[in-house]
C-alpha cells in the first residue's frame, strides 16, 4: 500500500483530488491510503511518526506555506516525491529549489495529466522505498537513507545505527537487519558488527576503518568473506 498526503485546506478541493486519485489506482490496480492535512505544520507533525509515499501540496497554506513545508521535509531527511497542487504559477521558480516532481496549476491540470503525475510519483516511490530503512526508535518511526549508514552494533539486543554522525539507538535483531541490508553492500565483519562497505578507506589485518574515521573491529572467522567482498568491490590492487 501506498500512503499518499494531500496538503489542502479547502475540503472540497481535497475532496475532489481524493476522488480522482481513487478512480486513478483502481484503474491501475495500486492500493493507496490518502490523508488529508490542511496546514503544513500538521504534516510534519505526522511524519515524524510516520512513514509517506507520495505528498500532493497546495503552496497557499494557512501559517506556513507549502514551499517552506517541503524545505523543512528536506531538512529532516524526508523527500518523498513531491507535487504542488497551487492556484497561480507566481512561485514555480522558487518551488524548484525543493525539486518538486511537477507543478500544477488547480482549474488548469486535466486528469489525464494527474493520472501521468501521480504513476511517476508512484513508480519514484517504490524505488524509494529500497532505498530506505524504517526504524522503531520509542514511539516514533525513523526513516533512514541506507546508503548513508556507516555501521550498525548491537549490545544484547539493543541496536546502535551510526547515522551522517549520529547514534540511532534502538531494540532489534542485528540478524534480521543484516538480512534486510544484504543487497546494499553491507556485511558482517564481526559478531556484534554489520559494516556498509562503501564506507570502509582502510580494510588491516583484525580492523577496518571508516569514512568517519570510527575503528571497528573484525572478527577472524569473517576475514575471508569481507576479502573477498572488498576486492569484488574495489578490484584488488597489485603491489
Amino acid at each position: 500500500m501506498f500512503s499518499v498526503c494531500i496538503c489542502e485546506n479547502n475540503i472540497m478541493t481535497f475532496n475532489k483530488y481524493k476522488e480522482i486519485l481513487d478512480i486513478i489506482s483502481k484503474k491501475h490496480d495500486i492500493d493507496i491510503s490518502i490523508m488529508n492535512f490542511q496546514s503544513g505544520e500538521m504534516l510534519l507533525q505526522v511524519l515524524n511518526n510516520y512513514l509517506v509515499d507520495i505528498i500532493f501540496m497546495d503552496i497557499y497554506l494557512e501559517g506556513m506555506n507549502g514551499i517552506e513545508t517541503a524545505r523543512r521535509l528536506q531538512q529532516n531527511g524526508l523527500q518523498p516525491p513531491l507535487i504542488f497542487v497551487t492556484k497561480s504559477e507566481t512561485h514555480v521558480f522558487e518551488a524548484f529549489d525543493v525539486r518538486p516532481i511537477n507543478y500544477l496549476i488547480k482549474g488548469k491540470v486535466t486528469v489525464e495529466e494527474f493520472e501521468r503525475v501521480f504513476l511517476r510519483a508512484v513508480d519514484i516511490a517504490k524505488r524509494r522505498r529500497k532505498e530506505l530503512l524504517l526504524c522503531k526508535v520509542r514511539d516514533c518511526n525513523i526513516v533512514l537513507q541506507i546508503k548513508d549508514i556507516a555501521y550498525i552494533k548491537v549490545t544484547k539486543r539493543l541496536i546502535t545505527v551510526c547515522y551522517k554522525g549520529r547514534e540511532i539507538k534502538f531494540y532489534s535483531s542485528l540478524v534480521k537487519l543484516e538480512q534486510q541490508l544484504q543487497d546494499y553492500n553491507f556485511l558482517r565483519i564481526h559478531r556484534s558488527y554489520i559494516v556498509n562497505l562503501l564506507h570502509i578507506t582502510t580494510f588491516c589485518s583484525n580492523y577496518v576503518i571508516l569514512k568517519n574515521g570510527n575503528r571497528i573491529p573484525m572478527g577472524a572467522t569473517y576475514v575471508n568473506e569481507l576479502k573477498q567482498a572488498f576486492f569484488n568491490l574495489y578490484g584488488e590492487t597489485k603491489s
